[in-house]
């Protein structure tokens, strides 16, 4: 499976901030350094933060903590998303303890501070993709009114610096398992492998995974597998069944059997012989990440769209 179908194209060069669009169909559970601010544009989309998800609406705001676990799943309508992400090192010299705050209201739908931090991430993105002189100063300082917006119209709280250290630790393990399963898993893969890995013990890693993940490594894993299969089987693979579980990593024909009871509610057999319009249960965690990512040309155009 490629984990990376996605379009990279090169954005204004600003050390300071990066901005892009993005229609996503799907991201993985990842983290990052970057404090990262979320403008819905159009439609709806799934944000995931851990074992909670909630559907965002067009011009819902959302911020996202430095090393927030998170992930995006599409709905059924398509979506536009504006990404601003704010490395730490903007603002955590300014004040002291700063690159240490947790804002807690993630999502931010209406009210004065929405419609102030909704017309700043606008003009600030208009600054972005324009030729304007001086322009990273410019949007340097209306990132800055965002974030004092934020500091004082929401709640939030201070990370201990042993706690923030902790979540850089997981974001790094997380990424490294994550890709190591979708780069592996029509391979023989084992817990236990990942565990010395890892330098951790198994049980650890075990009791980590889920709670990272919501779910256990092998449920994880098999999810993989069984995404596998069902595209061999819809692109009219001639392979038998026991062939296709084999393909897929499981290794045997009645793993791959049990993972489409669980999934479709039927076994392989039963799949081929129906008309295959039948759609596995949603999984609330992507497997991988399926996204347009807008050229810096089709962003102007989106925000001049906007703008009127």
């Amino acid at each position: 499976m490629n984990i990376s179908e996605f379009e990279i194209v090169q954005h204004a060069n600003m050390n300071v901030l990066e901005i892009f669009m993005v229609e996503v169909t799907s991201r993985m559970l990842h983290g990052h350094d970057d404090l990262e601010i979320g403008l819905l544009l159009k439609g709806e989309l799934n944000l995931n933060l851990q074992n909670d998800q909630i559907r965002l609406k067009a011009n819902d705001i959302y911020i996202l903590n430095s090393y927030q676990f998170h992930s995006f799943t599409k709905t059924e309508n398509d979506n536009l998303l504006m990404v601003f992400q704010i490395p730490s090192e903007l603002y955590g010299r300014i004040e002291t303890g700063l690159d240490h705050v947790w804002f807690q209201n993630n999502i931010i739908r209406s009210g004065n501070v929405h419609r102030r931090i909704h017309s700043l991430l606008l003009s600030c993105a208009e600054l972005y993709y324009s030729d304007v002189p001086y322009k990273n100063v410019q949007c340097t300082s209306i990132i800055l009114n965002i974030l004092y917006t934020i500091l004082t119209g929401t709640n939030l709280s201070v990370t201990p610096e042993q706690t923030s250290i902790s979540m850089h630790i997981n974001t790094g393990r997380l990424d490294r398992i994550t890709e190591f399963i979708a780069n592996h898993y029509t391979e023989k893969i084992s817990l236990s492998m990942l565990a010395e890995k890892e330098h951790l013990s198994e049980f650890y890693l075990s009791h980590w995974i889920r709670e990272m993940l919501g779910l256990s490594f092998q449920d994880y894993l098999n999810h993989f597998r069984f995404e596998h299969a069902l595209r061999l089987i819809n692109s009219g693979s001639s392979l038998g069944i026991l062939d296709i579980a084999l393909d897929s990593g499981f290794s045997s024909s009645r793993y791959l059997n049990s993972a489409f009871e669980k999934y479709l509610g039927m076994t392989v057999k039963q799949y081929m012989a129906s008309d295959k319009t039948i759609k596995p249960k949603p999984m609330e965690l992507p497997i991988d990440n399926i996204q347009e990512r807008y050229s810096f040309e089709k962003c102007k155009f989106e925000l001049e769209k906007i703008q009127g």
